[in-house]
């Protein structure tokens, strides 16, 4: 191709990988952008994820990923990844402090009966730093949660930092959900 042919031609990258230092508690970060959106409509009997001596981080039954009619999608706009490391370049003491994987835009709903949820959140209210652990005050109840090109994520975390707090568990990542 020529110059000129290039430079008519519109593109969009699949992949974007960024390092960032000291993000989130973490020395370095590692942070992948893909360019793929996705369509979900899931439903889950039951989900529960990081059980602890003192119960499961994320407990959901009759969990649905779009409508409930499973005529409406729950989409993503865009898929991210992000690894939190401390020591990245030193084989020997190299660790990994978190998985953070989710979507920049995500619009639709999620409804479930949240048994008991760990998220992170707009901080307010009885959540000051926005760390909700093992949260029960929704048990049973059928909750929808409403997306409109927002972010939202699932973490996976021996350290991080939020809001001042440093955490460690599973999480439901939504920073614009207000509790």
């Amino acid at each position: 191709m020529t110059d000129a042919e290039l430079s008519s031609v519109e593109a969009q990258s699949l992949i974007d990988i960024s390092q960032f230092t000291n993000l989130n508690g973490s020395q370095n970060v590692i942070h992948v952008d893909l360019g793929i959106d996705v369509d979900i409509m899931a439903h889950m009997a039951s989900m529960k994820m990081g059980y602890y001596n003192s119960g499961w981080d994320i407990d959901m039954t009759n969990y649905y990923l779009g409508s409930t009619d499973q005529t409406t999608p729950l989409k993503w706009n865009g898929i991210f990844m992000e690894f939190g490391f401390d020591n990245i370049s030193n084989n020997t003491t190299r660790t990994l402090n978190y998985i953070d994987i989710g979507t920049p835009s995500a619009n639709g709903t999620v409804t479930a009966a949240m048994n008991s949820v760990s998220a992170l959140v707009s901080p307010g209210g009885n959540v000051p730093n926005g760390v909700l652990q093992r949260y029960t005050g929704l048990a049973g109840t059928n909750t929808t949660v409403t997306f409109n090109n927002e972010p939202v994520s699932f973490l996976f975390a021996s350290k991080y930092s939020y809001n001042g707090a440093n955490v460690t568990g599973i999480f439901n990542k939504i920073p614009n959900l207000t509790p």
